[in-house]
């Protein structure tokens, strides 16, 4: 009611105005070209949003997924490994320590959006199925290593130099980390455990690598945690809505991959995904 009486208190300035009839037209063009940008401004929000609300709901069913890729792709070198690659197993290990992560570092739930955000990129970048699954599985875990600092370091609103340092520790990936996995798995979630906070133009950590020496699974958990991130509220920054949090990755072409950003902005806006 109120937008109409805003409405209504508009046009009724303009009549009172004496205009002539050509910048009458002009200014009307004008607002009805507001209107639009901003319904569709509106609806694009609201197909986000509506897709943050999928990613959630659909994360079993994700599960499921990799459970039967996986168990479809694995490669043992005889048939009695067979048996001792349980990948049920595995992804069950990756989802309870998801839980932990996300506890620990004060932020519930996390997990169950940005892993299948990542396997709709993947999807949508028409990655191989085992690919897309592993993906998923690595994007559970890729902060394992938060673990092992201390939980108070996730409520401080700006760091100092030595806890931002601690915190970039993170990353470090030993063996024992990684126990949990297959060795024919192991490289991937090695990558994107160590890599995810590398930058396009070499200025990330932990060893500076640059555009596609990254790993793919780190270019893409990179981009999908940082949005998730922005469009969740933080302690440390607002809730963007999801247009805002695009535009920021697009802007940031120095630490994002490009062609990722524009996969996220289509499986997020595009409503195809609904």
């Amino acid at each position: 009611m109120e937008d109409d009486s805003f409405l209504v208190d508009f046009f009724s300035t303009f009549s009172d105005l004496n205009l002539t009839p050509v910048v009458f037209g002009v200014l009307g063009v004008l607002v009805i070209i507001i209107l639009i940008f901003l319904i569709n401004k509106s609806v694009r929000i609201r197909k986000a949003k509506k897709i943050h609300q999928m990613l959630e709901t659909e994360f079993e069913e994700t599960v499921n997924y990799a459970n039967m890729i996986l168990n479809v792709n694995v490669k043992p070198k005889t048939l009695a490994t067979l048996a001792e690659v349980d990948v049920e197993g595995v992804i069950k290990h990756c989802v309870e320590l998801a839980e932990k992560i996300d506890i620990h570092c004060n932020r519930p739930g996390n997990f169950k959006k940005i892993g299948p955000l990542v396997y709709k990129i993947c999807r949508h970048l028409n990655l191989d199925s085992k690919k897309c699954a592993l993906y998923f599985c690595a994007s559970l875990v890729y902060d394992m290593g938060f673990l092992d600092l201390p939980e108070d370091l996730f409520v401080v609103d700006i760091l100092s130099k030595n806890e931002r340092k601690r915190i970039q520790s993170h990353v470090t990936v030993t063996p024992e980390k990684l126990e949990f996995a297959p060795d024919e798995f192991k490289s991937v979630f090695e990558e994107a455990i160590k890599y995810h906070h590398e930058s396009m133009d070499g200025t990330g950590f932990p060893e500076g690598l640059s555009g596609q020496k990254i790993p793919l699974v780190a270019r893409i958990i990179h981009v999908a945690e940082s949005y998730i991130s922005m469009v969740t509220p933080r302690n440390y920054h607002r809730k963007k809505n999801p247009i805002s949090a695009l535009k920021q990755l697009e802007t940031q072409s120095h630490s994002y991959d490009s062609s990722l950003v524009k996969a996220l902005g289509e499986v997020v806006f595009d409503s195809s995904y609904m």
